[in-house]
């Protein structure tokens, strides 16, 4: 259920960001969307949302009933190389068109400075009344069709072992690749000793041959490198998508298990909370919580960095709350005291040892 939650929850605010393009816009705030740069000094959001249909859009007198209304909207036009242009309004509206993936900024009362970039004495100033600004926003189309896409979160746990599955492929694939490039820069032992012995046959040739045989042969040595660089980087990668994957997969069952760990912990605490051990309680909770906490994400970070098997990141939470909470119920069902309160400095002993 989770994992279709959290998905479907990203795909609603993709949903929210298309309807309401100015959702990702905030004040005094620069969006980059490609080579463009927006700022907008001042965003007027009434209630109602729009998204565009209308065919006649790109007219400039054009603006949505209910639309936000942008003031002070500087526009940073990079997409030509050849000329640096800047727009600037007193006040727009942006509206998002879908059938031509792009957002539109309705301007009004605005300058637009175009500096030729290899001649800066080439300066161009227009003033316009109203006037239609595009930006390209094919990213920002969402389609459902296309929504298959799913972080490690947004999985269910047979979608993660098929991704295992998928990069256990490519690491075995990519070893052999591997072991072909090596081969090529490693000759077997035989082909060298019939080299050697056929040296002494070999006919004469031109010292400028031995040299571009030898250049050659180098640019072969280090194009076969690169590739295998290459190659143990995405072995690097595919490893570390595993132990993503794997983390997850593990996490879905040590959470829920912890319920029963920490179901140990509290029987016992409680039983003493009502023998009137309140801070015993309240302490022991607050600690054993933090602990627990502590240990899930100190392990999924050394899980992710590949430097602790992601079962043992996992499930060491449980166990080390789980040894506790073992001790803590055999204790409580023998009736002994938890923790030697008489070793315990003074000030401890008065704020723990209330009853007991």
């Amino acid at each position: 259920v989770l994992p279709e939650f959290n998905h479907r929850a990203r795909i609603l605010a993709r949903s929210i960001s298309q309807k309401k393009p100015t959702f990702e816009l905030e004040e005094g705030i620069y969006l980059k969307i490609k080579n463009i740069n927006i700022l907008v000094e001042e965003i007027d959001r009434p209630m109602a949302n729009f998204e565009s249909q209308n065919v006649d859009i790109v007219r400039p007198d054009y603006f949505p009933p209910g639309a936000d209304r942008l003031k002070h909207i500087t526009i940073f036009d990079y997409s030509n190389p050849q000329m640096q242009r800047t727009v600037v309004a007193d006040y727009g509206y942006l509206v998002f068109d879908a059938q031509r993936e792009q957002l539109i900024f309705n301007l009004f009362d605005g300058e637009i400075h175009e500096v030729d970039a290899k001649d800066y004495t080439e300066y161009r100033r227009l003033r316009f009344n109203k006037n239609v600004f595009n930006v390209e926003a094919s990213e920002q189309v969402f389609k459902r069709a296309e929504s298959g896409s799913r972080g490690d979160r947004e999985m269910t746990i047979a979608m993660m072992d098929a991704e295992v599955l998928s990069y256990r492929k490519k690491i075995a694939e990519t070893d052999s690749s591997l072991d072909r490039e090596i081969a090529k820069l490693v000759p077997q032992p035989d082909s060298v000793a019939n080299w050697l012995t056929e040296k002494s046959t070999m006919p004469e040739v031109p010292e400028m041959t031995y040299r571009r045989s030898g250049a050659r042969a180098m640019r072969q040595i280090q194009a076969t490198t690169q590739r295998m660089k290459n190659q143990q980087s995405n072995l690097d990668h595919y490893n570390r998508q595993i132990y993503k994957y794997q983390v997850e997969i593990y996490k879905k069952f040590s959470i829920p298990f912890a319920c029963i760990v920490f179901v140990l912990i509290g029987a016992p605490l409680g039983i003493r909370a009502r023998k009137g051990s309140l801070g015993v309680g309240v302490t022991f909770s607050v600690g054993f919580f933090l602990i627990y906490w502590a240990c899930l994400i100190g392990g999924e970070e050394l899980a992710d960095r590949q430097m602790v098997h992601p079962a043992l990141a996992m499930w060491f939470p449980n166990i080390v709350v789980g040894v506790f909470g073992l001790y803590l119920t055999i204790r409580t069902v023998r009736e002994t005291t938890f923790i030697q309160w008489e070793k315990l400095p003074k000030f401890l002993q008065f704020f723990f040892k209330s009853n007991e």
